[in-house]
């Protein structure tokens, strides 16, 4: 039985072909074209996927992979994450690497919360990791992360996200205020 499957720099252009390997669970396919994720989900059983240094721009195909504990991106062109975010069927996916890939937005990296298992992520090298307080902020969107770009979260900083998260929503209940009050004067 095939558990493990490197199929690393063999220009591969799409994951295809991979139905049938119920008991895979760690596939390796960095440095080939890839340009999306599609045709993963053709292995459920899947616990580990490496797919750094292609030039994946979308992920999609994730629906059903909730075996799935660890996802390697770095290194391609992953921008956002879709309109809704990544499924949350990912109920195991712990370890999500997006090194020196194209997220720019907070927006973006908020989407992330709907994967309730995650507790390493990796955004170094993304535009956003060049955000002021960008370990703060992110701490304070995924307050159950124990790692941040291969970092352990100190509880300083745990103490920090969460009083910007008061005050954002300090700022927030305020404006709110004084739009009612607007609208009833």
């Amino acid at each position: 039985m095939l558990m493990h499957l490197n199929l690393n720099s063999n220009r591969i252009e799409a994951i295809r072909n991979l139905d049938g390997l119920d008991q895979l669970v760690r596939l390796e396919l960095r440095a080939n074209n890839l340009t999306s994720t599609a045709g993963l989900s053709s292995v459920p059983s899947l616990k580990e996927a490496y797919l750094a240094s292609n030039k994946i721009e979308l992920l999609e195909d994730l629906d059903g992979m909730s075996e799935l504990e660890v996802l390697h991106l770095r290194e391609n062109n992953v921008r956002e994450f879709g309109e809704d975010g990544l499924p949350d069927s990912l109920v195991k996916l712990h370890t999500l690497n997006l090194r020196d890939c194209q997220v720019e937005t907070f927006d973006e990296v908020k989407k992330l919360a709907a994967l309730p298992a995650l507790r390493k992520l990796v955004l170094q090298g993304c535009p956003v990791s060049e955000e002021e307080n960008y370990r703060i902020e992110v701490l304070m969107l995924l307050p159950n992360l124990t790692v941040i770009d291969k970092d352990e979260v100190d509880e300083g900083e745990r103490e920090d996200a969460a009083e910007l998260k008061e005050a954002r929503k300090a700022e927030e209940e305020a404006e709110e205020a004084a739009r009612k009050a607007e609208e009833e004067a």
